[in-house]
């Protein structure tokens, strides 16, 4: 089965959700980042080496940071507004170089936007038909 899709840039108090998928696999919070240079992870790190300093390589950790709070507030607004106690997947979409191409340390994936649909299909199905229906009506009523 494929995956519902909330409506895209969702307002909230702390910033927005760029997009939100409901589907068999579970609910996804999707924060998608352009940033100028490239993305690499270093000790479990996401960092940038910038194109037009290239020894100038920084930390780029808020991209993470940010999908994983807002997955938690997206997992207690989806419980309140349901009853349906779920866990949200914070997933990070880069469009810039990423030779990894997808980094999962079990608690946010960030991978490049070319990646997205193959890794989406690849998410085992967790949720039965009812969970599925109240989840994604909850999302869509964001």
């Amino acid at each position: 089965m494929g995956y519902r899709a909330g409506a895209p840039d969702i307002q909230t108090a702390h910033g927005n959700y760029d997009h939100v998928l409901t589907g068999n696999a579970g609910v996804f919070l999707l924060d998608t980042k352009y940033p100028r240079g490239d993305a690499y992870f270093r000790d479990d790190d996401l960092w940038l080496r910038r194109p037009d300093d290239p020894d100038a390589d920084a930390p780029y950790p808020w991209p993470r940071r940010s999908a994983l709070a807002g997955a938690a507030r997206l997992s207690e607004e989806l419980r309140a507004r349901t009853g349906e106690r779920a866990w949200v997947h914070a997933v990070v979409v880069l469009w810039c170089p990423f030779e990894q191409g997808i980094h999962d340390d079990g608690r946010c994936v960030v991978l490049h936007g070319t990646k997205l649909v193959d890794w989406l299909e690849s998410r085992p199905d967790v949720l039965d038909r009812p969970r599925l229906d109240a989840l994604a009506a909850g999302t869509t009523s964001l």
